[in-house]
């Protein structure tokens, strides 16, 4: 199965790491990690609301050893998490997925743990 990232801990901090591959929009988003290490990520769970925010910062990783555990990369992005706010029922809004984007690009069969995974389709699939 391919991971599209992973999470550990490094003494007492939490890093969760992901690659950039050629096509997946980063360098923007690199270029704004290199000017200004802090950042943040928001998951959002719209069938119940709920929302996890997780503050920290971002580093590029230029090591070969690292870059060499995600296939296809060119380099890695860890972001170090420094703060965690879980809200529960954070919006009142709901949505549940209809159909899959043709826009995205197909998640490798597997991606997605426990949910079916129809051919050629991408992204989780409704419940």
């Amino acid at each position: 199965m391919k991971v599209a990232g992973t999470v550990h801990r490094d003494g007492d901090r939490l890093v969760l790491r992901t690659e950039q591959v050629v096509g997946n929009s980063f360098f923007m988003t690199l270029g704004n990690i290199h000017l200004d290490p802090r950042c943040g990520l928001v998951f959002l769970d719209w069938e119940t609301g709920r929302s996890l925010q997780l503050s920290g910062t971002g580093r590029i990783n230029w090591d070969p050893g690292q870059v060499d555990r995600f296939p296809g990369a060119r380099r890695v992005v860890e972001f170090t998490v420094d703060h965690v706010v879980d809200i529960e029922a954070a919006s009142p809004l709901r949505w549940r997925l209809e159909a899959y984007s043709r826009l995205n690009p197909p998640a490798p069969a597997g991606a997605f743990p426990g949910e079916p995974h129809p051919a050629g389709a991408s992204g989780p699939t409704s419940r």
